[in-house]
């Protein structure tokens, strides 16, 4: 009698062992279910911080195609705006020329 005694006992220990390892494999894969979903939600956020970053970048970027169109529109006006008082300038040099030499025909 004892030794199917002892067989009953390693049985019932093996089952509690068993059922105890059979709780820690559907904990460690429930665990694996929210890592794998965290994982994914982080990987989404990551997706969308990305386009954000994407999206100031070319902003930024057409930002400044737009500053240096504008600067080089100023530097082609402040040219033009120069020539035109280079221009003004010489014309009122003229303009006393004329009325001195007009002045001196008239005496």
């Amino acid at each position: 009698m004892q030794e199917p005694s002892a067989l009953y006992t390693e049985i019932e220990r093996l089952s509690a062992l068993w059922e105890n390892l059979d709780k820690q494999v559907k904990d460690k894969v429930f665990d694996l279910a929210v890592m794998e979903e965290r994982i994914h939600k982080a990987a989404t956020e990551k997706a969308k911080a990305d386009n954000k970053y994407f999206a100031t970048m070319r902003q930024k970027d057409a930002a400044d195609a737009e500053r240096k169109n504008l600067q080089r529109n100023l530097d082609k006006q402040v040219k033009v705006i120069e020539k035109l008082a280079e221009t003004e300038k010489s014309l009122g040099k003229q303009i006393v020329r004329l009325l001195f030499n007009a002045d001196h025909r008239m005496t």
